[in-house]
């Protein structure tokens, strides 16, 4: 039997469809002689000064953005049609998160019509459709072509896992996302004379004490703790934040049995509760109501995602009879950097920020040389454009391209200067699930793992410590199962 699947891939593909087996393990059917998966054909369409022409090029592009940011996605892809009319075009599907993964490799292999040409996908997705031989290479398609992207100007906190452990890069990472605070200053000020946010946990729980000392009925921090985000994004933040693993080498998990990772991820599940068990958090908030007590100035800070920032900052206009100019001025962007911490709060590790990366990749569909031209001109112009760049952001995306980030036009940004730049102050310490084809798996252990601890009543350290090795046993016999 074929290893390391494509999470539960194999599994939902073979109750769904009926493929063969060879569409499971990878197409090994279609290897070249040399061992690889991809060709390319044709010749390239150059003028008279060596440059591409490109001429009247469809490009299908499947992408996992289909929520808030799928209209700003959108726009962005319009602008890029109407930039290159008549040289090439990008027709983007927007999938579902839960079918995203199935729906592309089966097209892939498939070699449907409507197969895309590009991927628009999370970080962790990578490692899968690389082991089922869905994409190629963009450093050989760039020599062919002779169309250069600067592969190693992009954040190394994920850029690293662009090879996916190969000696070929296959991914383009282009921006990054997870759980971001909205601060309001003149509250702050208010409670300490500053309107400057805390950088460490101690720095924040002194402000939450003060806080609370003068407003005992409101909680200093609004969060939305029953949404999905929440603990799928806190956790692991958590975790990373006191000096943990999410898995080991072998990618199974040892939460429990490693004496060390045990403390860590107890220390991990208090780090959140502790805010909750303080009266500085309330427990199962959902978003309108986590949203609502911001903007009425009942908390200084809500922790949420980032593409909310419009919404946060038109409700607080709407619920204070401001002016826009005025509630930006009084609403800005901190970091969840530092605040899970519980020993080392100064190290580097107290700085880690979990999340999703997007990454563009390129499918073996595309055979002929001038299509791979398209491609690459495409994901050059995406991330080495600082105007783009700085319209993604607005859609809460911050650039992982060094060439966008250390822009002007980028940099100056309002949206940039006020929030994004606070909520990631250090983009090489943004991480994510890396190299691991069982990270559906994983991160669902973790998201259950924090959400059942903080479901526990009167809790004892005992009962932390059963859920984390009940959790660990429950992912290492998905990883067993999945590797039959």
């Amino acid at each position: 039997m074929k290893k390391k699947f494509l999470g539960a891939l194999c599994l939902s593909m073979a109750l769904a469809f009926t493929v063969p087996l060879a569409a499971c393990g990878g197409g090994g059917e279609d290897l070249n002689e040399d061992g690889t998966w991809w060709s390319t054909t044709g010749e390239l369409n150059k003028d008279a000064n060596g440059n591409v022409v490109f001429d009247d090029v469809t490009l299908n592009l499947s992408t996992i953005v289909s929520g808030v940011d799928k209209v700003p996605f959108g726009d962005i892809i319009a602008r890029f049609n109407a930039e290159y009319r008549g040289k090439i075009n990008i027709n983007p599907v927007y999938l579902q998160g839960d079918n995203f993964e199935k729906d592309v490799t089966m097209k892939v292999q498939q070699n449907s019509n409507n197969a895309p040409d590009i991927i628009m996908l999370h970080q962790e997705s990578l490692k899968g459709f690389l082991d089922y031989k869905v994409i190629q290479p963009y450093d050989l398609a760039m020599e062919e072509t002779g169309i250069e992207i600067d592969l190693s100007a992009f954040a190394q906190g994920v850029n690293q896992y662009s090879k996916a452990g190969t000696e070929y890069r296959y991914g383009v990472p282009f921006d990054a996302a997870s759980m971001v605070v909205y601060y309001n200053k003149d509250l702050l000020k208010e409670i300490t004379g500053s309107d400057k946010a805390p950088q460490t946990r101690s720095e924040l729980l002194s402000v939450c004490g003060q806080f609370k000392a003068k407003y005992p009925a409101n909680y200093p921090i609004s969060w939305e703790s029953s949404g999905d985000f929440f603990c799928q994004y806190l956790m692991p933040t958590a975790v990373l934040q006191n000096g943990g693993s999410l898995y080991k080498e072998d990618l199974y998990a040892d939460w429990y049995n490693n004496e060390t990772q045990r403390g860590i991820y107890k220390d991990a599940i208090q780090s959140v509760r502790s805010y909750i068990d303080s009266g500085y958090a309330k427990l199962g908030v959902h978003e309108r109501s986590g949203a609502t007590d911001f903007v009425q100035n009942k908390s200084i800070f809500y922790v949420t995602m980032p593409w909310y920032r419009e919404d946060i900052v038109n409700g607080y206009v709407k619920m204070n009879n401001i002016d826009q100019a005025a509630a930006e001025e009084k609403i800005s962007g901190a970091s969840v950097s530092g605040w899970f911490a519980m020993s080392n709060e100064t190290s580097e590790n107290a700085k880690k920020i979990f999340g999703d990366s997007h990454m563009f990749a390129m499918t073996k569909s595309v055979k002929d040389i001038n299509k791979k031209a398209a491609v690459c001109e495409f994901v050059k112009w995406f991330t080495q454009s600082a105007d783009i760049g700085a319209q993604w952001a607005e859609a809460g995306h911050v650039t992982l391209s060094n060439t966008i980030a250390n822009s002007t036009t980028y940099t100056q940004n309002k949206n940039v200067v006020n929030f994004i730049d606070n909520w990631y102050p250090n983009l090489g310490s943004f991480m994510t699930m890396g190299i691991t084809p069982y990270y559906s798996t994983v991160g669902e252990n973790l998201r259950t793992l924090l959400s059942e601890s903080l479901l526990l009543v009167s809790p004892k350290e005992s009962d932390y410590l059963d859920l984390i090795k009940t959790k660990q046993n429950a992912l290492n016999s998905k990883i067993d199962m999945l590797k039959m």
